[in-house]
């Protein structure tokens, strides 16, 4: 027996009420939730193509402004102002780099786009990220310099910045490709 004493009807299930409910909490929720998934989720979901496409740009730029960073230290005409922003850029991009890396991107994958990623960013991970802190930290090193305009100083740190940072990551991460830098 019931040890309510007031009888209630038991309330039906309703596929097609539960559906609607379904998707108005997808279409409230998702955006958040979307927004909730980090930077790498987001960019492995993107074809391998657009991602080497937008990393090679990311690392065209990154030359630039070092090839104005040296141009400068040369006594190129750029003012110390744009050197510090350049500087800045260089330690920006050398935070982004270990996302600019998402698993599916190698040289050695199906993806129909040339590549020179080493499959050893992936086999080693930790230590691929731990050269673009060394190539951050040297750049936030570099930028500090701009302050004085000291461009001796400046000269010795950019050679940390290029010898501990990008060639240091590039003989063991990349395989240079006919035609790049």
């Amino acid at each position: 027996m019931n040890a309510c004493p007031h009888t209630h009807p038991r309330p039906r299930f309703r596929p097609a009420a539960a559906g609607l409910a379904v998707l108005f909490v997808v279409a409230l929720c998702g955006p958040a939730v979307a927004e909730l998934r980090g930077p790498t989720e987001a960019g492995a979901a993107r074809p391998a193509q657009q991602v080497i496409e937008e990393r090679r740009e990311k690392m065209k730029r990154l030359g630039g402004h070092m090839r104005a960073v040296i141009d400068y230290i040369k006594g190129g005409p750029a003012s110390i102002d744009e050197i510090a922003t350049r500087t800045e850029k260089i330690r920006s991009i050398a935070d982004e780099i270990p996302a600019l890396f998402p698993e599916g991107t190698a040289m050695v994958q199906d993806h129909g786009t040339a590549t020179g990623a080493k499959p050893e960013i992936w086999l080693e991970p930790a230590k691929f990220a731990a050269m673009a802190n060394t190539l951050s930290a040297a750049a936030d090193k570099l930028h500090e310099l701009t302050g004085d305009g000291d461009r001796r100083a400046m000269a010795q740190q950019f050679m940390l910045v290029g010898r501990d940072g990008c060639s240091g990551c590039h003989e063991l991460y990349r395989h240079k490709l006919p035609g790049t830098d």
